[in-house]
């Protein structure tokens, strides 16, 4: 019935991807060269050079919860005659739940970075290697449709969230998958 392992693997998963994060940003602006090529020479380094681990769990348990949520409805509906149109409509409202859930928080994000990236790039001590502030305007609609990760990487508007749009796409052909299954 509970899952609550799941909470462990999340934090251990987000402790992860903020150390490695930390430690890219750092190590982008020191001056210590020599450092930073002994330091990936250790072997702790593996924790931060096998950081993609930590994205590929946040991606199985999108999976997993989806599928979880997927089955327990299923079985409360079981006892119901099945149509197309029901079932059309149950997948329709899936995804009309989660974009309305995750797309208003995400587009005050775009709007907040668009401001501030305007402005810090301008007066900045160090160079940004992100061109957000030239992309955005012109390719924004992309990221409120799920889609930038289909386009060029110069193209990119937000190049941090192409993870909302992969797991929004996983959990679409999910959904396809397990009404297949079904």
């Amino acid at each position: 019935e509970s899952v609550s392992c799941i909470h462990g693997m999340r934090v251990f998963s987000m402790l992860w991807t903020i150390m490695v994060h930390t430690y890219l940003q750092t190590f982008g602006i020191s001056e210590n060269k020599y450092q930073k090529v002994l330091t990936e020479q250790s072997f702790f380094y593996q924790i931060i050079g096998n950081a993609n681990y930590a994205v590929d769990t946040f991606f199985y348990l999108s999976g997993f919860l989806v599928t979880l949520l997927f089955l327990r409805t299923a079985e409360k509906a079981s006892n119901k005659k099945p149509t197309v149109t029901a079932d059309a409509t149950k997948v329709f409202l899936l995804y009309l739940y989660r974009f309305l859930r995750l797309t208003p928080a995400y587009f005050v994000a775009l709007l907040i970075s668009e401001v501030s990236f305007k402005d810090t790039y301008n007066h900045s001590v160090f160079p940004s290697g992100l061109a957000d502030h030239l992309t955005c305007p012109s390719h924004w609609w992309r990221n409120m449709l799920y889609i930038q990760n289909w386009f060029p990487f110069p193209e990119l508007c937000m190049i941090w969230s192409w993870y909302l749009a992969n797991d929004m796409q996983f959990y679409i052909w999910a959904i396809i998958i397990l009404v297949l299954s079904k």
